[in-house]
């Protein structure tokens, strides 16, 4: 009897095995089908991706192509940027082309204007211009000079200022001007000015203040809502005497690159959320400035300047700082 029972259990087991393995050759099949489907449609949206991003490309080439002035405009931004209708780079793009028509390239004596109108357009979209600045006053208006666009230099002490008008006085220092900054323009219409202090700036500082003309002398843009990091690209204003960015959110470390400003007499940084040291580079740069005016006794000229929040000890400073 034993042994029919074990003959018994064994072709029972046996069935139940038979029976099994369907059931564990189903799991295995829709598993293997499941991965195969998964790494088809992750390939298939990979290659829809990229050819997505191709096509845009290619329609952003051709439409290059076609337009010098989307062409020249493109070689200053981030071509990226573009992308988006609503970036700072493209409005600015869509309010060129009312300005401009593509024949004004040909001619080079007009393309530092365009690109003078295009890096103030950017900065009036990128820092909310249009909803938040407390004074837009002819900004972006058709048919008029940058130079007679509103700048708070002159809102608390003329009337509309024109290339002719001057501004002088010794108030305070931060609005002393010598007597080559007394206009905000040069003789060619280039900005030597660019001051929107106390007027609601919101944003980050786009990079392509960096592309405003070297006869740029002062930009002072204190008590506003400027937040993200100091552009490096403020290097490339070699003309610049005064940078005033106090009293925002400004954050992360001091660009050494600003050390390339041979002609920086003011840097002003204090009341920020900066951290870390003033760069060796810019303190090399403030004792040259000092060294060079060690023996000019008869002339009158302030030493330069660094203001920065190392009283807090946010900021650290090895050199002669003015501490806040």
């Amino acid at each position: 009897l034993a042994s029919v029972d074990e003959v018994a259990n064994m072709a029972l087991l046996k069935e139940r095995r038979k029976r099994r393995l369907p059931f564990v050759c189903r799991i295995g099949y829709i598993f293997l089908i499941h991965t195969v489907l998964l790494t088809f449609l992750t390939a298939a949206t990979k290659a829809i991706v990229q050819q997505q991003q191709q096509q845009n490309a290619a329609a952003a080439a051709a439409a290059a192509d076609v337009d010098p002035l989307a062409t020249y405009v493109h070689s200053l931004s981030d071509p990226d940027t573009f992308l988006d209708e609503s970036s700072p780079q493209s409005q600015a793009l869509q309010w060129i082309r009312m300005n401009y028509v593509p024949d004004d390239l040909v001619s080079n004596n007009k393309t530092p204007y365009l690109l003078q109108h295009y890096v103030l357009a950017v900065l009036y979209y990128g820092l909310d211009g249009p909803n938040s600045w407390m004074r837009t006053d002819r900004w972006l208006w058709n048919e008029t000079s940058v130079c007679e666009w509103y700048t708070s230099t002159y809102h608390h002490h003329s009337h509309q200022p024109s290339l002719s008008h001057t501004y002088n006085h010794n108030e305070e220092k931060n609005n002393i001007f010598v007597s080559d900054e007394s206009t905000l323009c040069n003789d060619r219409g280039l900005l030597q000015i660019l001051d929107l202090s106390s007027n609601r700036l919101v944003g980050t500082l786009p990079t392509e203040i960096g592309l405003l003309s070297n006869h740029l002398k002062r930009i002072n843009l204190q008590h506003n809502d400027l937040h993200g990091t100091i552009p490096t690209e403020l290097s490339q204003l070699s003309g610049l005497h005064y940078l005033g960015l106090d009293h925002n959110a400004l954050e992360g470390d001091i660009p050494s690159s600003l050390g390339e400003l041979g002609q920086l007499t003011d840097l002003i940084l204090h009341s920020n959320h900066l951290e870390g040291s003033i760069p060796e580079e810019l303190c090399t740069l403030l004792k040259q400035n000092d060294d060079t005016w060690e023996d000019y006794t008869d002339v009158e000229k302030d030493f330069m300047t660094i203001m920065a929040d190392c009283l807090s000890g946010r900021v650290s400073c090895d050199c002669a700082c003015e501490c806040v």
